[in-house]
């Protein structure tokens, strides 16, 4: 060892001793400082995408919010489709520790099965549905408990507060909002509020705090459709009774305006509440008027004798033998009349309905040109409207019509079609021989379609000359002459054909009659069809009767088609016919402490119009006390909460 290290004696100086000791701390720190780096490397690295996954968990939340759905509306402003604010219970699986007892809670609050509830909590997710659309009162009574990992949020619920009026048109929204059928599914993108997803922090307390600027409407637009919601509801009863009376499967009732071939109501029955969509089978969901195929029968009539008309194959004094009711076209096959006719004129032909004069007239007129004309009506595609699952029109090709097949597509066999098909045709006839396709949405947005000449003027002067004569002479539908209105048509009964053995069944029809008012100066178009009636199965006794009452009941709301302007109010009577409807209601229902289904059905039979304000599925306030006189159109405010 150095003499400057070692003393005297032996030892070590003082000053190595110090030297020593700053080394040796200088070592430590060093090795201190290097574990911590380390540390914080390992950290950052390796542990840092993890905790950031576990501190957004706790402090950082992923929120939707959806904008409100569309109303759908009638042509007057009358709600037909509307959401309402709702709340619905989720949880986050991951942030709840103690799983059994939550479920517990919450099975007692929601009055659901707590096992149901306990194997959503165990799922490896941060997000699971536990009910959606709860009332305020249970929604609160969760709020209450502040259970860790269970939130509220509001939704939508859609509720057609006219219950099955216009149920199979409307059709309906899942528990997501989104249009499943009907309106709701054609206009489903047009309808739906946006939705907007953003990141928020939770405060301190755990409250939800946004940085974001909000977009200034999520909201959906409104539709409105051309439907007269007053209209409409008389036309579901007049349908109702006439199926019921003749024990039928379903019927189809629709009221189209001439002059700007807007649909002011279509009645499909059975009827359908989307109210309740998941209790009801999905044969009563069907818009029958758009999709059902049958075969049109006499109905068809008018077209070919128009379309001969028009390619100047026959005037209206023509005349044309009808084989004493029996017409042997083949060896094999005989057409029938209903009487026995000798010589008959085309418009004789039309007016008693005769399948044989009627046949004659096609032959002369050829397949091609006939098919010509029903391509220019429209059959031969689908019915320009925003309805899902349209139909087309069903023919044989047109190198497989022979004599045979000619002759029976004269008359409506065949061929099949649909209602709103059907009731456009004549649409062409009624509006000066000009096509034009159907309409069921009003406004702004609609594109207004250029239409076509079918017929000239001339021809369609003649045909509706006969349509009047089959109704107001002896014609087939003489029954339904009415001295107020001077309704005009044609009847159509035809034998539903067996799909499986082939041929047609025995004794199964489709009743129609198309109605024409005033058949002098055409302003609409009222069509209906019984399918499979008993008892009876003429379209004149079984359909146009309905038929009959409709045109009354327009004669009622608009009373210019009445023949001397006689003046009735709305809920007067036509002289000479009674007509029942459902009782209105004359003063203002005590609703307070009622639900929203019982409000709307008290209030909308009393001809007013309820807005509601607030949340909740319970009315707690209304603007007009009870007891007070109503009048048409009135607007009541409804404030919506919950009933303690």
């Amino acid at each position: 060892m150095s003499r400057q290290l070692v003393n005297k004696r032996g030892g070590i100086n003082s000053s190595a001793k110090i030297n020593f000791r700053l080394y040796v701390s200088f070592l430590v720190l060093a090795i201190f400082g290097f574990i911590l780096w380390a540390r914080v490397i390992w950290v950052q690295v390796f542990w840092g995408p993890s905790l950031a996954r576990q501190a957004r968990s706790q402090y950082v939340v992923k929120v939707k919010e959806q904008g409100y759905r569309g109303k759908i509306l009638d042509r007057n402003g009358v709600v037909l489709a509307q959401s309402i604010r709702t709340y619905s219970v989720f949880a986050r699986p991951k942030e709840i520790k103690h799983r059994y007892a939550v479920s517990k809670v919450l099975g007692k609050l929601l009055r659901q099965d707590y096992r149901v509830i306990l194997k959503k909590l165990k799922k490896q997710t941060n997000f699971v549905w536990i009910k959606r659309n709860i009332s305020d009162a249970v929604a609160e009574r969760i709020r209450n408990k502040k259970i860790k990992g269970v939130y509220l949020v509001q939704e939508y619920a859609r509720i057609y507060p006219q219950g099955h009026l216009l149920g199979q048109v409307l059709g309906f929204t899942n528990v997501d909002g989104k249009g499943l059928e009907g309106i709701e599914k054609s206009f489903d993108d047009f309808l739906r509020g946006k939705v907007k997803g953003e990141v928020v922090f939770r405060d301190a307390r755990g409250r939800l705090v946004s940085f974001a600027l909000r977009p200034k409407n999520l909201n959906g637009q409104d539709v409105q459709l051309s439907i007269d919601s007053n209209l409409q509801a008389r036309a579901e009863e007049i349908l109702a009774r006439r199926v019921e009376q003749f024990r039928a499967k379903s019927g189809q009732l629709i009221v189209v305006k001439v002059k700007t071939g807007e649909i002011l109501a279509l009645a499909n029955y059975p009827f359908f509440n989307p109210n309740i969509y998941f209790k009801t089978p999905a044969e009563y969901r069907k818009n029958r008027a758009a999709l059902d195929l049958f075969e049109p029968g006499s109905t068809a009539k008018t077209f070919l004798i128009a379309s001969a008309l028009e390619a100047g194959v026959c005037r209206p004094d023509s005349i044309y033998f009808c084989e004493q009711g029996k017409w042997h076209l083949t060896k094999k096959i005989t057409i029938e009349d209903t009487h026995k006719y000798g010589w008959l004129s085309v418009a004789s032909i039309l007016k008693y309905s005769s399948n044989i004069g009627a046949g004659k007239i096609a032959l002369q007129l050829g397949k091609n040109r006939y098919f010509e004309f029903l391509k220019k009506l429209g059959f031969t595609r689908k019915v320009d409207l925003p309805l899902p699952g349209r139909a087309e029109s069903l023919f044989q090709p047109l190198s497989k019509w022979g004599e045979v097949e000619l002759v029976t597509a004269a008359f409506g066999q065949g061929w099949s079609t649909t209602g709103l098909h059907l009731i456009q045709a004549y649409l062409a006839l009624a509006d000066g021989g000009e096509f034009r396709p159907l309409r069921l949405v009003v406004g702004p947005e609609v594109k207004k379609s250029s239409g076509y000449r079918v017929f000239s003027k001339n021809t369609v002067q003649q045909v509706l000359k006969m349509l009047w004569s089959v109704v107001n002479e002896d014609g087939t539908g003489k029954m339904l002459k009415l001295t107020e209105i001077n309704l005009g048509g044609k009847t159509g009964t035809a034998q539903k054909p067996d799909l499986v053995n082939g041929g047609y069944k025995k004794g199964s029809f489709v009743s129609s009659f198309m109605g024409i008012v005033p058949v002098d100066n055409p302003k609409y178009l009222i069509f209906m069809l019984i399918n499979e009636p008993k008892g009876a199965h003429y379209g004149s006794v079984v359909a146009g009767p309905g038929v009959k009452t409709m045109a009354l009941v327009l004669g009622i709301l608009d009373n210019s088609i009445f023949k001397n302007k006689i003046k009735v109010g709305l809920n007067d009577q036509p002289p000479k016919v009674k007509i029942k409807f459902s009782p209105k209601i004359e003063v203002m229902p005590d609703c307070k402490g009622k639900s929203i289904r019982y409000a709307l059905d008290r209030l909308v039979r009393a001809g007013v119009k309820p807005v509601f304000k607030g949340k909740g599925l319970f009315v707690i306030e209304q603007s007009i006390p009870a007891g007070t006189p109503l009048k048409k159109g009135t607007k009541v405010f409804l404030r919506l909460g919950e009933v303690k």
